[in-house]
């Protein structure tokens, strides 16, 4: 947005200036570069002059892009971000696990291995 405001300013004197030096084709001021009539008037710098204020504008407005392009992305990511905090899921999703009491009682289990073969008593704590 601080890019579109700044080059908007910048945008409009050079629209003000190519404004200014059109104006001075259609109709010159007495002297002036663009008065064909007088000694001072040039054609050819009159024009280049207007050809001047005219790049200007066309740069000016060109220096919008990037703003427009930023507030674009700008305000898709605000709203995907509002999206996924509207629609997703349980903010406790990534909790750890209740741990489950475990049973202290003790049990019997067979114990076998090479050559050998048995009871065992089983308890946790």
């Amino acid at each position: 947005m601080a890019w579109l405001a700044v080059n908007s300013s910048k945008k409009s004197d050079a629209l003000s200036t190519y404004n200014q030096k059109v104006d001075q084709v259609s109709s010159p001021t007495k002297g002036s570069v663009c008065d064909s009539a007088s000694q001072n008037g040039d054609a050819a710098q009159c024009n280049a002059e207007v050809a001047d204020a005219k790049d200007s504008y066309d740069s000016a407005k060109a220096h919008d892009i990037p703003g427009y392009i930023g507030v674009a992305v700008g305000g898709v990511a605000l709203v995907t971000g509002v999206v996924l905090l509207l629609t997703g899921e349980s903010v406790n999703r990534y909790d750890p696990p209740a741990k489950e009491a475990k049973s202290k009682a003790p049990g019997w289990s067979f114990a076998a291995g090479p050559g050998q073969f048995g009871l065992a008593l089983r308890s946790a704590f």
